[in-house]
């Protein structure tokens, strides 16, 4: 069954509308709305904000049905921003999260950022010990988010 899993670049408008689903259960799965980050907008211009030349995006899929997902887009001119790593409730655990992060950073890296940041909610353990394992570390807020447990991390590419 797992390995039907496969790691895809998204590059079509296909890959896009999946994306937008994918991000939009990442919203339900956190239970609060991200209207705090424009998070309509950004349902609407995934390809302007993660596609090329100054982003990407990859979809976990199982059978081609799409799992998971992360997103790399420009924060500042040499700085990437990792979105919306998620993964479906039963395919955690189980190494992807690192295997979509590994993806992501090797594509930031490529499209010459020299800097990786996020942010994250500190009771979100295993993908803060995910961050940190790839060399993440905390880091002053750099953006607004309106919860005194959000985490902002960042690694040198």
């Amino acid at each position: 069954m797992e390995n039907q899993l496969i790691i895809t670049e998204v590059v079509d408008k296909e890959d896009y509308k999946n994306l937008a689903g994918m991000f939009k259960r990442y919203e339900e799965d956190l239970g609060f709305e991200l209207q705090f980050q424009n998070f309509s907008e950004e349902l609407t211009s995934l390809e302007k904000m993660y596609g090329p030349p100054k982003g990407v995006a990859f979809l976990l899929k199982h059978h081609q049905t799409p799992v998971g997902c992360i997103a790399v887009r420009e924060l500042e001119e040499e700085i990437a921003e990792i979105k919306r790593m998620f993964i479906e409730i039963p395919w955690r655990g189980k190494g992807y999260g690192n295997r979509l992060l590994k993806a992501a950073l090797e594509s930031a890296k490529a499209l010459g950022y020299i800097k990786a940041r996020l942010d994250t909610l500190d009771y979100m353990k295993p993908a803060i010990n995910s961050y940190q394992r790839a060399g993440f570390y905390e880091i002053a807020a750099y953006r607004h988010n309106p919860f005194d447990n959000a985490v902002f991390m960042e690694k040198v590419l």
